[in-house]
């Protein structure tokens, strides 16, 4: 099942050229791909580990403490894109096709950084709990940053130049960068308004889900007639 549209013909040499001018617009930052590899846990995992050297990459939940190749599967994935063949971005396409799992990051911040400032965002305390925050997942993305105040927002931002992702029509949409520059927190915790909110999106995106699983199914019934 699709969670988003497909991607069409031309997408892929399509966002490869408008990747190589963002580079060229911003040449002292370093280009990432953020992708949520539970959308496609059987295949980005094998990839990245056959294909791309340990040191393009890192899964976020390396750290945690029961970190087995079953977590690791399902971990938001971190990618530096420098000096990759072009070939091998198109076959990322091919797995993230059709699912909310790709984004591109493009800041001067050095890896390591950057995995400090997104991991201190994947965890959340909501009413004394903890609650994990899927950035990685694009349907959530935009609603997610948009919940976040001032000071969290420039904190997950960091001196990111440009954040872009996929939406569910395959176009890349930018989100709105923060008015300053913060260092990542030690903690995240959201107050009684964003913790609604965060409900009311999850509430919605439940709903949204079951939609497309009743829509593939009545479409494949209509086939089998």
């Amino acid at each position: 099942m699709w969670l988003i549209d497909r991607y069409s013909q031309d997408w892929a040499e399509e966002t490869l050229d408008w990747m190589d001018q963002l580079s060229r617009r911003h040449p002292e930052a370093t280009p990432y791909f953020l992708m949520d590899a539970a959308f496609n846990k059987d295949a980005v995992l094998p990839f990245l580990r056959t294909h791309v050297a340990q040191e393009h990459w890192y899964a976020l939940y390396a750290d945690a403490p029961n970190a087995s190749d079953r977590v690791l599967a399902v971990s938001p994935i971190l990618m530096t894109l420098r000096n990759l063949p072009r070939d091998l971005l198109i076959e990322l396409f091919r797995l993230t096709d059709g699912m909310p799992m790709l984004s591109l990051i493009i800041t001067p911040e050095p890896m390591t950084a950057l995995i400090e400032r997104l991991s201190a965002f994947q965890v959340v305390t909501v009413q004394e709990m903890r609650f994990v925050l899927r950035l990685s997942d694009t349907r959530r993305l935009p609603q997610l940053v948009g919940m976040l105040n001032a000071q969290q927002h420039a904190e997950l931002m960091g001196p990111t130049l440009t954040w872009y992702y996929v939406d569910r029509a395959t176009r890349w949409q930018s989100l709105a960068l923060p008015d300053f520059v913060a260092e990542p927190p030690r903690r995240v915790a959201f107050d009684d308004e964003q913790t609604a909110d965060l409900l009311e999106m999850n509430t919605i995106d439940a709903l949204m889900d079951t939609m497309r699983r009743e829509q593939t199914a009545c479409c494949l019934d209509c086939l089998s007639l």
